[in-house]
């Protein structure tokens, strides 16, 4: 037992530690002190593990303050190589990343799964990848995942047949939730929180607390375009919606359900659609039907923050992983 706990303490400190590199993007050996809160010689014994690992390098010196030069490090970009895809219907969005650079851009156009799955292999072998993050549109259950585009649930087996014939791990996310992520990375103090967002295609939400994004027992959390408004459901409600009244009251009636189900320390919201959101009209019936004022902003870019979040998600996995191993 006294083995176990030490394993686990020790694991969670190498995660401790390797977070904190990776959000300050370098640090010397006193930063992650104060940052990790952990001893001095355990940070400088698992920054030396890291080093031998090639999990961690050094990067340079700063200047002295009356002793040793402090030593700077960062994460080694060639153990957190990414391929993130934002997996569409006939086209995936795809940026090949070295920790937070981007090294390119590309279009993959498909007709079917397997073009797209072969089109991934090949760019893992020619940017020697160690992990694969995606976004998808619709409910995620492990490596498969299911849409209602065409107002009928469709189940998408694909990645499950991909991640069997590689060596490197898949991570999947629904796509909202990795806009959600992205939103968090940039400022981690504000950890409760729902986004909602709105396309032609109809609702999708994701839910946090506490920095954890929840997904419930069957994946469906924050899948508030399921929910039933006027004999249809809101995503069907939204892709036949005829006007600015129409989309607000809509959007009111989920704003009620999300505040009084999750009570959110923030709502941020984007939506695709050619109606405006009208924040001032919706705080006031937030206020008129359950009596609280609550914190309502629109988040202008999420395509940057799905990457940022695909990438957030690849990294902390990744991390997750080598701390498990050590």
């Amino acid at each position: 037992m006294k083995a176990y706990a030490h394993t686990v303490l020790k694991q969670n400190n190498s995660h401790l530690l390797l977070h904190h590199l990776y959000i300050k993007q370098n640090a010397t050996m006193y930063d992650l002190v104060q940052a990790t809160h952990l001893s001095q010689s355990s940070v400088r014994n698992m920054l030396r593990q890291f080093e031998e690992n090639k999990i961690v390098k050094t990067i340079g010196v700063d200047e002295s303050t009356g002793g040793r030069c402090p030593i700077r490090f960062s994460l080694n970009p060639d153990f957190f190589s990414l391929i993130c895809l934002f997996v569409h219907k006939d086209y995936a969005e795809c940026k090949i990343m070295k920790l937070y650079e981007v090294i390119e851009s590309i279009k993959i156009e498909y007709t079917a799964f397997h073009q797209l799955a072969n089109q991934i292999k090949g760019l893992i072998k020619q940017y020697d990848s160690t992990a694969i993050v995606m976004a998808v549109e619709g409910i995620v259950d492990q490596h498969m995942y299911y849409t209602d585009h065409e107002d009928q649930y469709i189940k998408n087996d694909w990645i499950d047949h991909l991640q069997q014939q590689l060596t490197i791990p898949i991570y999947i996310e629904n796509d909202v939730k990795c806009m959600q992520r992205g939103i968090y990375k940039h400022d981690e103090s504000v950890d409760n929180f729902v986004y909602l967002y709105i396309s032609s295609l109809g609702m999708g939400g994701s839910v946090m607390v506490n920095g954890t994004i929840l997904n419930g027992h069957k994946g469906i959390m924050g899948e508030l375009g399921l929910i039933p408004y006027q004999d249809k459901t809101i995503n069907q409600a939204i892709r036949v919606c005829q006007n600015e009244m129409e989309f607000n009251q809509i959007m009111s009636y989920l704003l009620v359900i999300t505040c009084t189900s999750n009570d959110p320390q923030k709502i941020k919201m984007t939506s695709r659609l050619s109606f405006p959101l009208n924040l001032s009209l919706l705080k006031q019936q937030l206020k008129t039907w359950v009596h609280q004022e609550y914190c309502l902003e629109l988040e202008e870019n999420p395509d940057q923050c799905l990457f940022d979040g695909l990438e957030y998600l690849g990294i902390m996995n990744l991390i997750k992983k080598i701390a498990e191993e050590q």
